[in-house]
């Protein structure tokens, strides 16, 4: 969405996946329902993929207050913020929770399930 602060807790930062693959969609559908909540700001994972300096020193500094949500273990979320030089980021990918890649529908009930989740583990950080 944008870089403005929505809550009062610290600054979550988060690039998902957003594959061609129903674990692709999920990872793009949670980010999104996560940055709308305002549990984290939504940037582009591609910005970070062709270079973009300052948003990559911004993902940098994050640390564990940056988040990597990937759909499937390719990790292609995971690889381009390492790419980037970006560690200590926080990882999350679907298939660990209960998504499996090309048979799962996606359904806004696990949206939501998996929000819920995510939600819980960066709140764990944050403390």
């Amino acid at each position: 969405m944008n870089d403005d602060v929505k809550n009062s807790g610290p600054i979550f930062r988060a690039v998902s996946c957003s594959g061609a693959s129903n674990t692709g969609e999920f990872a793009d559908k949670v980010t999104r329902l996560l940055d709308f909540s305002g549990d984290v700001n939504m940037n582009c994972l591609t910005k970070i993929a062709i270079g973009d300096a300052a948003l990559i020193e911004k993902f940098k500094a994050a640390g564990a207050n940056a988040l990597a949500i990937d759909g499937c273990p390719i990790h292609c979320t995971k690889k381009i913020l390492e790419a980037a030089g970006v560690g200590g980021f926080t990882h999350v990918t679907i298939t660990d929770l209960g998504v499996t890649k090309g048979t799962t529908p996606v359904t806004q009930e696990d949206i939501e399930r998996i929000s819920v989740t995510v939600r819980s583990l960066i709140g764990a950080i944050a403390k």
